[in-house]
């Protein structure tokens, strides 16, 4: 069921971006940005849903995956909050826009060093499940 909603979510993202908006565009259309991040929301919703129904043992802080839907929601939430009102900030009050801009840079930051803990998370457990192999 979870991977259907996944699919028709893909479907709706894909066929709003190829149909309504100008991705061929030489400028920026804010519509594809922000199909983009409300799919990586509701796609790391899906996965905390996913993960509260099939609880288990393991720590969730052991998961690779919940620092790579973390990463990818908070990413998501505060992208949409730059790219919606770009435009109107950065002809009408340039110093909030300047202020975004840069939060949005240490957001990007702090989702790269979530990756990097999510790929040390992952070698980890690829380990441990090697040696429980053996």
């Amino acid at each position: 069921m979870l991977k259907t909603f996944s699919g028709i979510s893909f479907l709706i993202s894909l066929t709003f971006i190829l149909f309504y908006t100008k991705f061929l565009g030489l400028d920026f259309d804010e519509k594809i940005a922000i199909s983009v991040m409300l799919f990586l929301i509701f796609h790391s919703i899906l996965w905390y849903y996913n993960k509260i129904l099939t609880a288990d043992e393991t720590r969730i802080f052991d998961d690779p995956n919940f620092w790579v839907s973390s990463g990818l929601l908070i990413w998501g939430s505060f992208g949409i909050f730059r790219c919606l009102p770009m435009y109107y900030f950065y002809y009408n009050d340039k110093e909030f826009s300047d202020f975004l801009k840069s939060n949005f840079d240490l957001v990007n930051i702090v989702f790269y060093i979530m990756l990097f803990i999510s790929l040390s998370k992952y070698d980890y457990n690829f380990k441990g499940r090697i040696a429980a192999d053996h």
